[in-house]
């Protein structure tokens, strides 16, 4: 591998401009057809009309132009929906009801469109080898060169992601992966827009709502049409293959500059095919950039925006520089900026006819270019080198680091669910998991020849042990309260110091004696052995599965062409009978695994199999693994490398089973002992898969986390809300690994769900990402002062602050700080907030809460702060609530009496309404609401939000505690019986309620039971 990357300088030659090789088509795609444009609108372009519009008046032209904006219905209301994401949703000062109805907007929109999209989609290509006659919807004719087939139904346009015109060399797969490389480059290009994580200027430009549809073997891309008119909307970029470069606005050039900025790409020479000229661009040439009808700067084609890896790798690939590319992730890690069309022929000018005539401008405008050349490849072959042997082989250590400090369940959702994400997170492409796996088959290796694993430490003296013991708890911070929480972070740092010192400060022989004492001490996992190799299984697993998934659409796409049928059941027996193949005991299936399967894993992933022998066989491999397979029903499972594979498979593919099929064959390895194991009834229907842009992904999980937090009182429901959460922001962190925001917002899910371990991880990841984010640092903060970190948690609290002061960091500090007895500091915090957000209702609310309840005052401060809050925000039945508490304490009957009755008449009618309440704070901390309602108290109603971001909302933990007697204060014996009767009450339905939803889902499954007999 590495010989490959013996770099030297190649010698200068005069003339490097070369013919095209044949059959490679100089230009990528073709032009477009005057009538439409492949994102845009119908264009009405006879000159006769052109001549007519212009002795029209302005007003007409006027009308004419809104009407067709207003035909792009779909982003019409998605740019307006993102419109307050881009501007507001950052602002300390922003109601928490104007946050939420943001988030629900943008995810109402989102989900109508996938709906749409997914029904259209699902018939287009259950119909494409159908005669026109015979189709529901009709293609278009709309010009360019691949993709086959164009459809426009409801504002959306739908092309196929198939080689017609052997661009290729008519695989399938490579159009596959072309489609998705589109998609990719559109989140991080978007990405940029919506959540900027430097200090540079953000880039303000438009881009399309848009999903990928796989169905059937088949992929198709559907993007709603954009208010563009073709070549006359074209400000920047090529929409001719080069034949034509535009960079002529001066606000589209500074546009685009500053997005190569933040992502890592170099301006460079493109080359005009039938001119002498070059024109710099900071994006790939074929990207369009176009000033739309509506004022908006739209981007478009982004399948080419990203650099390519070196050509000198996996050379049997067609078109290598077009499908190969690197991860915008490793552009940011990697830090020199390359040129996203190196390699290809729009940086090159074809050979001269006649050197002679050429004028000194264009033999010097040659030289630049060729030095661009030059420069530009050695650039991108030393990115790929340092990917390669430096990238991966830190990856294939650090992966398993991430597992040693997790539970259980933890380490088993992170292996099953985030396998991909943490790959990408670290810039590295899924075809590149062999190279992962080769590299920890070596270091399980060197561990095991060293000796000094865990289990088999070598002894060190006493006196040295325990003086590295102590050295490393006073370093970290270590005081073994609750290991599970604390460790993930302690093995990764002291993991980090033994890659720095190499003067023997940690030895490895001092690092596994420490490890010793913590399982035994802790019983926590700490082989590392189990850990490399439960994550070199998956590894395996996870590249079968992946083949695989690519045959099922292979097969699929044949049958299609061959039977023509609309219906599904034909397509479910190839299915079947492929997968009996797979996992059925029969001789062809061991002769299918170890020769056709082998080499298509060889040609699919580099150097994956290295380190398995020629003569074992991948099936018994598999078969012989034991992992544990996390299950919702139960729990965790011990099963081997088929089961796996099989549920895996099941996610990729989209099958849906019938009963608990899918959860036996993911459970019990003995039902694969037949040649058969599955039956075509089995097999419910092929259910097409989505792929979503991260923005809507991301504002679904937002919304479902909401909804998640407002219902904590339903705990189950709660909890599957929850998970479906997650589920949405693993959709988006696919998309966008390194997004600052998604991650932080994962890390909140995950510590809702008390999975500690593994929020602290995405913390720490979000931290990685945006280390100045204010948000991130205060989110952590908070989080680690629910752990009882105190230390760690007052350094990013104050961290936070001072990058940038908001109002919740400053009061979620200040409460920290009445937590730890630090009183006149918390009070100083609380003014410092209501004196810098005089708007934010929370602030003046939650310090006059401060005021009365934890320094006993009584006076008109307390009073003037709750009225000011009350201003503010006059919705809010918490403070009516503070109010009728305050003059409960100053004897004033009347004005208790009417602010107790305004709280009761606004508690009536928000109770219908979405309720999120903060999540608990320390013990020490909560003091701070003595006298308050559990619902109504101190930054906990709808507007009184501890933090300022309404996808960070943070869910209330039900937990009970007994306060102080002489701090409780006396309140009114006829409200408390009025209240405790009410409270009684809303018990005794929620019980009823309860037991009849139970009763419902026990009728229900035996229900199924009783069917299921039937059928079998």
């Amino acid at each position: 591998m590495s010989s490959c990357y013996d770099l030297q300088e190649e010698e200068e030659e005069e003339e490097e401009e070369v013919e095209p090789e044949k059959g490679t088509p100089r230009v990528q795609c073709a032009k477009p057809s005057p009538d439409l444009n492949p994102y845009g609108l119908v264009e009405e372009s006879d000159e006769e009309e052109e001549e007519e519009e212009e002795e029209q008046e302005e007003v007409t032209t006027s009308h004419v132009t809104q009407t067709k904006v207003e035909r792009c219905h779909w982003n019409l209301k998605f740019q307006a929906a993102l419109e307050p994401v881009k501007r507001d949703i950052d602002k300390s000062d922003l109601p928490y009801q104007q946050r939420q109805q943001i988030w629900q907007d943008l995810a109402d929109i989102a989900m109508d469109f996938t709906y749409a999209a997914k029904t259209y989609g699902r018939i287009i290509i259950s119909e494409v080898y159908q005669t026109n006659e015979k189709r529901t919807l009709q293609p278009v004719s709309i010009g360019g060169l691949a993709g086959g087939e164009k459809f426009i139904i409801e504002s959306i346009l739908f092309k196929f992601a198939i080689d017609t015109e052997g661009i290729f060399g008519g695989d399938e797969l490579a159009s596959y992966k072309n489609a998705g490389q589109e998609l990719l480059c559109l989140n991080a290009y978007s990405n940029l827009t919506l959540y900027p994580t430097t200090d540079k200027p953000t880039p303000d430009f438009s881009f399309p709502l848009c999903a990928l549809i796989d169905y059937r073997g088949f992929r198709l891309i559907s993007m709603a049409l954009l208010p563009i008119e073709g070549g006359s909307s074209l400000i920047y970029g090529s929409a001719d293959g080069a034949d034509t470069v535009l960079n002529t606005d001066p606000e589209a050039s500074k546009i685009m500059l500053q997005t190569a900025d933040i992502l890592g790409l170099k301006e460079h020479y493109v080359c005009e095919h039938s001119r002498t000229n070059a024109v710099k661009l900071a994006a790939a040439a074929d990207i369009e950039l176009h000033k739309g009808l509506d004022n908006r700067y739209y981007l478009l084609d982004y399948s080419r925006g990203m650099p390519p890896q070196d050509t000198d790798l996996q050379k049997k690939v067609p078109m290598r520089h077009m499908l190969l590319k690197l991860r915008p992730e490793w552009l940011n890690i990697h830090g020199t900026p390359l040129n996203p069309d190196v390699f290809s022929y729009f940086i090159r000018f074809e050979a001269p006819r006649d050197k002679d005539n050429m004028s000194p401008e264009e033999i010097e405008l040659r030289k630049a270019v060729r030095a661009q050349c030059r420069a530009d490849e050695r650039d991108v072959k030393e990115a790929t080198k340092k990917l390669i042997l430096e990238q991966i082989p830190f990856v294939a250590k650090r992966l398993p680091q991430l597992t040693l400090g997790l539970s259980g369940l933890e380490s088993r959702m992170l292996l099953q669910d985030w396998m991909s994400v943490l790959i990408h997170f670290y810039g590295i492409n899924l075809r590149f998991m062999g190279l992962i796996r080769n590299e920890m088959e070596k270091e399980k290796e060197r561990l095991i020849e060293s000796g000094l694993t865990p289990k088999e430490a070598a002894p060190v003296e006493k006196s040295e042990a325990e003086r590295t013991k102590d050295e490393l708890r006073c370093q970290f911070n270590m005081e073994f309260k609750d290991p599970n929480l604390k460790l993930s972070a302690f093995i990764t740092s002291l993991f980090e110091q033994m890659d720095r010192d190499n003067d023997g400060t940690v030895t490895w022989e001092e690092f596994t004696t420490f490890l010793l004492e913590l399982q035994g001490k802790h019983k926590v996992d700490t082989n590392l052995i189990s850990h490399f190799d439960s994550w070199s299984n998956h590894l395996l697993i996870q590249m079968i599965a992946r083949v695989l998934k690519h045959e099922f659409n292979r097969k699929l796409r044949e049958h299609m062409r061959f039977l023509k049928h609309t219906g599904e059941r034909p397509y479910i027996a190839v299915v079947v009978a492929y997968l009996n193949l797979i996992f059925g005991e029969s001789p062809s299936s061991v002769e299918y695994w170890d020769k056709p399967l082998r080499k298509l894993l060889k040609k699919q992933f580099l150097d994956c199999l290295k380190s398995v022998p020629a003569d074992v066989s991948l099936k018994e491999m598999l078969q012989g693994m034991k992992l544990d397979l996390v299950d919702e029903n139960e729990g965790i499972v011990e099963v081997d490398g088929i089961c796996v594979l099989f549920d895996r498979l099941c996610t990729l593919c989209g099958f849906d089973w019938r009963g608990t099929t899918r959860q036996q064959f993911s459970t019990r390895p003995d039902l694969y002992k037949v040649s058969s194991p599955f039956d075509n009834n089995d097999m419910i229907s092929l259910d097409e898969c989505i792929k979503k842009t991260q923005i809507i992904a991301h504002s679904q999980g937002v919304v479902l986390r909401m909804k998640a937090v407002a219902t904590a009182s339903r705990p189950k429901y709660s909890r599957n809300l929850s998970r479906q959460s997650i589920a949405e922001f693993k959709q988006s962190l696919s998309a966008v690994p390194r997004n600052q925001r998604t991650l932080r917002n994962t890390a909140d899910v995950l510590s809702d769900m008390n999975l500690s371990g593994l929020a602290d991880l995405f913390y720490r990841m979000a931290e990685e990402c945006a280390p100045r984010d204010a948000v991130t640092l205060y989110k952590y903060g908070y989080f680690l002062a629910n752990q009882n970190r105190y230390e760690e948690a007052e350094k990013y609290y104050k961290k936070s602050i001072d990058i940038k002061p908001r109002g919740g960091s400053l009061i979620s500090f200040a409460k920290f700080l009445v937590s730890q007895q630090r009183n006149a500091e918390a009070g100083e915090a609380f003014k410092r907030a209501k004196d810098l957000f005089p708007k934010n209702a929370n602030a003046h609310r939650n310090y006059a809460q401060f005021l009365s309840v934890v320094m006993g005052e009584t006076g008109e401060e307390v009073e003037r702060a709750l009225k000011r809050a009350l201003e503010l925000d006059p919705k809010s039945p918490g403070i009516y609530n503070d109010l009728a508490e305050y003059y409960s304490k100053v004897n004033n009957k009347e004005q208790e009496v009417h602010f107790h009755e305004q709280y009761s008449l606004l508690k009536t009618k928000d109770s219908g309404r979405l309720y999120v309440s903060s999540r608990a704070e320390p013990i020490a901390f909560r003091r701070l609401k003595i006298g308050v309602r559990s619902d109504e108290t101190c930054g906990t109603d709808r507007s009184d939000k501890v933090d300022p971001e309404p996808e960070r909302l943070e869910t209330e933990k039900v937990e009970t505690e007994k306060v102080e007697p002489e701090k409780v204060e006396t309140k009114n014996v006829e409200t408390e019986k009025v209240e405790t009767v009410k409270v009684e009450t809303e018990a005794v339905e929620t019980e009823k309620a309860e037991k009849i939803e139970i009763e419902k889902v026990e009728t229900e499954k035996a229900e199924k039971i009783e069917i299921e007999k039937v059928e079998t």
